[in-house]
């Protein structure tokens, strides 16, 4: 029943349903990752709904600038000329795809997954003169005059998914939610940078990068929500939550210097670094809901460990090992009051 031929006790029970959703009694606004599918279709016979959306982007863009400006100082000028251009190439794709199996009337099953990649290329070039004149009495002297160019390229293909199971009781409003998240991204690229000084006529910076980093992460949350008590004016629910979340993620880079002497490019350790970063966290959480027609009280209880481990090395070498432990705990709460 609905509308003002249903009861208050109906009404606040169909609240109570509605509220608890697959992710317990506490409001979670991101508990879902792909929004609302472009396509859906469903089955009626397995109970089955299926949808998914991709998408597909290249943007190629130019840009120049060029820059003057003259400066004074008594019977001196200086002329300051700035000029730079670049093209740049990007593309990116993404495929989310949303499965929704209802086992039976009581269980279930959503899977959503999704992967992703980009990439981006682009050559810029600069060049820069800086002179100065007296006005006359004498030459012009070049104080600065050179130029720079860089190739930058990057690549990134990233995959995710979400398991979400959901079981509800005979009892109306007792709920049991698991839900584990699993994602994977891969980026590389490379850099190339050549800059020369007209004055000292030789290259200042002749260099290549290389760059790769790798990142996992998973997590997993188990949620239970029980019906403590119902009556006319309010609905009393409880919810106990376990979570995890982890993540592994390498960062590495690798410098190239030209040695002039011998003309080879030789690793440069002074600028070469790799990254390793372990991060855990572990949380427990009780809390208690209080429905009523015209307000909303949640007040909880958080108890939060994690650990994050990071290596630095800087070329080949160990240079920081540092573990940081922490355990918080905090209570929470959250009001909503209806007026009208």
């Amino acid at each position: 029943p609905s509308g003002k031929h249903a009861s208050f006790k109906q009404r606040l029970h169909g609240i109570a349903e509605n509220k608890l959703g697959r992710h317990g009694i506490v409001p979670r606004p991101h508990g879902r990752s792909v929004g609302r599918p472009h396509r859906r279709e469903r089955d009626e016979h397995l109970r089955m709904l299926f949808g998914g959306d991709a998408a597909l982007s290249h943007s190629a863009n130019h840009t120049a600038t060029e820059s003057e400006k003259t400066s004074y100082a008594g019977d001196l000028s200086y002329l300051n000329k700035d000029k730079s251009d670049k093209n740049t190439r990007s593309w990116d794709a993404n495929l989310r795809l949303e499965l929704e199996y209802q086992i039976d009337t009581l269980n279930k099953l959503q899977i959503q997954p999704r992967i992703s990649y980009t990439g981006s290329n682009s050559f810029s070039t600069s060049s820069y003169t800086y002179d100065r004149d007296s006005t006359g009495y004498e030459m012009p002297v070049m104080i600065n005059n050179g130029y720079q160019n860089k190739i930058d390229s990057t690549r990134e293909i990233s995959a995710s998914s979400r398991f979400i199971f959901n079981h509800k009781f005979l009892k109306p409003g007792r709920v049991l939610t698991a839900q584990v998240n699993l994602s994977f991204s891969n980026n590389d690229g490379f850099s190339d940078t050549y800059a020369y000084d007209s004055i000292m006529g030789r290259a200042r910076v002749d260099q290549h990068t290389n760059s790769l980093t790798n990142s996992l992460g998973y997590s997993a949350r188990l949620s239970y929500v029980e019906p403590v008590a119902k009556s006319e004016k309010a609905t009393h629910l409880m919810e106990f939550v376990l979570d995890f979340n982890g993540s592994n993620r390498t960062s590495e880079k690798n410098q190239f210097s030209k040695n002039e002497m011998t003309g080879t490019y030789e690793y440069d350790s002074i600028f070469s670094n790799n990254l390793q970063n372990n991060y855990y966290r572990e949380q427990a959480e009780a809390n208690y809901r209080l429905i009523t027609q015209k307000s909303d009280l949640t007040a909880g209880l958080r108890l939060q460990a994690g650990q994050t481990h990071t290596l630095t090395y800087y070329g080949g070498l160990l240079n920081r090992d540092t573990l940081v432990n922490r355990l918080n705990f905090a209570p929470t709460i959250r009001f909503r009051y209806k007026f009208g």
